[in-house]
């Protein structure tokens, strides 16, 4: 039995309580996030700005190295170091980024990343992951790490991140109803809520700015707060919450067990890639290479394919991974887009969504707008607050004030 009071709540001030209390509460990570989201959008072209020697390589009339000498130029310049994956998406002028495993003087493992030229494979740089130096080498990726884990430690920065995602989502749908005119006529009344009035107080203008810029932008504003969701808690909440409709397809290494001996590969990762691309679908066969990694304590080659292009007006999201046997040469496990079930392209629309590079530049730049706009919406959302706080306690300069309803935005 439900206790009396559960009957006596009324749902619009509980509904109005909630959006305002959950946005005093998200307002500063919402200010965070959207203008680190901002940068973001213009990840790689900033960070190309800012370390030009290392992102750049000018083109020669040479053959690019293929993975096997990048691979020895790494071991030759790098010697403490493991090659653990190659980019191999360079465009043309572009230089080659490449990930390494290395340990510290306690021990621990390190990720790096090092940029090579693909000509002569020539170290051109090289940053350690997770490292706090607010330099231009390290600005972006710093800008990353605070925008998807506020510089905590994972998995609890994630965590903390995929939690906001998730009240930020509720908030977004409280906001919505609230936008709901509660008197008839329904659509006159409604119409008013989406628009700015011109020469108005300045009161009057926050709470227009409020909520017409959250109606205008709300399928957005839901679609980044789901998408970051996927992007910080995947496998605590969304495939779990998915799984209800459809049945991901676990990452090919998931597919796979850990092999209990290391051995010498017979495969080189030119031979690998070549048994890669044999391996393709006739309808994938135009998929470029975006990547190849090593994985020694599985024996096997990790390659992923993505398309080039899906159309004239939007950039691609169908995919294809391999887990290419080190020794046989053999599929051991496969993910694919096309062949993928409803969870599996649900997922791989997301962070393209989310970073607007599904839609090429005109979506990376709403996107980035959409990262300002959801500071404006905090930003006047809390001087909203701050002012109607101010109304009441002139009318109530008691400290405790009974009715709690005078908060109401």
């Amino acid at each position: 039995m439900f206790p009396p009071l559960f009957f006596r709540i009324e749902v619009r001030p509980f509904l109005a309580g909630l959006h305002r209390y959950l946005g005093l509460l998200l307002a500063g990570f919402l200010c965070l996030a959207g203008l680190t989201g901002t940068l973001l959008v213009f990840h790689h072209e900033i960070d190309a700005a800012l370390n030009p020697s290392w992102f750049r390589a000018p083109q020669r009339n040479q053959v690019r190295l293929d993975a096997d000498a990048l691979a020895q130029a790494v071991s030759v310049q790098m010697p403490g170091s493991r090659l653990d994956l190659i980019y191999l998406d360079a465009a043309p002028g572009e230089s080659i980024r490449i990930r390494l495993k290395s340990r510290d003087k306690m021990g621990q493992p390190v990720m790096s990343e090092a940029f090579l030229d693909p000509y002569d494979g020539r170290l051109l740089g090289v940053r350690q992951e997770g490292v706090l130096i607010w330099d231009r080498v390290h600005v972006m990726p710093l800008v990353f790490r605070l925008h998807q884990q506020l510089l905590i430690s994972p998995p609890t920065g994630k965590w903390v991140t995929g939690a906001v995602a998730l009240l930020w989502l509720l908030h977004s749908l409280t906001g919505f109803y609230l936008t709901l005119p509660r008197n008839r006529p329904f659509w006159s009344r409604w119409r008013q809520v989406w628009r700015v009035k011109r020469g108005a107080s300045r009161a009057r203008l926050e709470m227009d700015l409020h909520r017409a810029g959250g109606l205008w932008c709300w399928a957005l504003l839901v679609m980044l707060a789901f998408s970051a969701v996927y992007l910080n808690l995947r496998k605590e909440v969304f495939i779990p919450a998915i799984s209800w409709l459809s049945t991901p397809t676990p990452p090919v290494i998931e597919q796979t067990s850990l092999q209990m001996t290391s051995f010498q590969p017979r495969l080189n990762y030119t031979q690998a890639i070549a048994t890669g691309h044999a391996q393709l679908p006739r309808s994938e066969i135009r998929y470029r290479l975006r990547y190849v990694q090593y994985l020694p304590e599985r024996g096997a080659y990790r390659l992923a394919f993505e398309e080039t292009e899906h159309d004239k007006a939007a950039k691609a999201v169908r995919f294809e991974q391999l887990l290419i046997d080190a020794d046989t040469g053999d599929v051991l496990a496969s993910r694919s887009y096309d062949r993928g079930t409803f969870a599996d392209r649900l997922m791989a629309w997301q962070f393209p969504l989310h970073s607007g590079q599904v839609f090429g530049w005109p979506g990376r730049i709403v996107i980035a707008l959409s990262g300002l706009l959801i500071t404006l919406l905090s930003a006047t959302g809390l001087l909203i607050w701050l002012r109607k706080r101010r109304v009441v306690s002139r009318r109530h300069p008691l400290p405790l004030l009974r009715n709690s309803r005078s908060f109401s935005c």
